[in-house]
């Protein structure tokens, strides 16, 4: 009777176990990815032509918000065959492989271009410079600055073979594009600080 009350326990126990997904590794090994392991609140659906994937996992680097185009999503977007409202709406990554895959892909992504994007400096200080002389000039740089998606040579991706796999490609190029704007209009606002300083400066020593 004690056996068969151990092994209910064991039973019970192992069934309230949370269940995680496990990654695949198809385009990179595993010493250099981290597997992602999905909460219950993240998502994905659809919307403006776009999947919206939202990654809430056990830390930062294990979340994030992404934003893929649909025509890249292709291989995960099935049609729904059954309808009670006469409408068939598309299913993204219904099955939990393909949610985990381009969940691993997209922060594989992100952390990539964090660690090894760093063109970006350039641009960012010759914003700086620019506006601490003439705000109005810097501001004319900052804003193609921040408009123009940085190009390919300029990625320092360290893996060329992910340049095959869209999803990656897309999203770490995005990634940048967020990193150089974000720097640059950081850069303009120091910038006009230091201007505006120096002008309330120069007026209070002549007064």
């Amino acid at each position: 009777m004690k056996n068969i009350r151990l092994l209910l326990i064991i039973g019970l126990a192992l069934l309230g176990r949370p269940a995680f997904v496990s990654a695949q590794d198809a385009f990179f090994s595993p010493e250099k990815s981290f597997h992602f392991k999905p909460l219950r609140q993240s998502s994905c659906f659809i919307q403006e032509g776009e999947v919206r994937l939202n990654l809430y996992g056990e830390d930062k680097a294990h979340s994030g918000k992404f934003r893929i185009p649909t025509e890249l999503m292709y291989r995960y977007i099935y049609t729904d065959t059954v309808s009670v409202i006469g409408k068939l709406d598309p299913l993204v990554m219904a099955r939990i492989e393909d949610f985990s895959y381009v969940s691993e892909i997209c922060l594989k992504a992100q952390a990539d271009c964090r660690a090894n994007y760093k063109t970006w400096k350039a641009s960012t200080f010759g914003t700086l410079c620019l506006t601490i002389v003439n705000p109005v000039a810097g501001l004319a740089l900052a804003i193609p600055t921040t408009m123009t998606p940085p190009r390919i040579e300029n990625l320092g991706m360290s893996d060329v073979d992910m340049l095959q796999e869209d999803i990656y490609f897309y999203t770490y190029r995005r990634e940048a594009k967020k990193l150089k704007s974000k720097r640059a209009w950081a850069a303009y606002g120091i910038g006009l600080g230091v201007h505006l300083g120096i002008v309330f400066g120069i007026i209070a020593a002549v007064q």
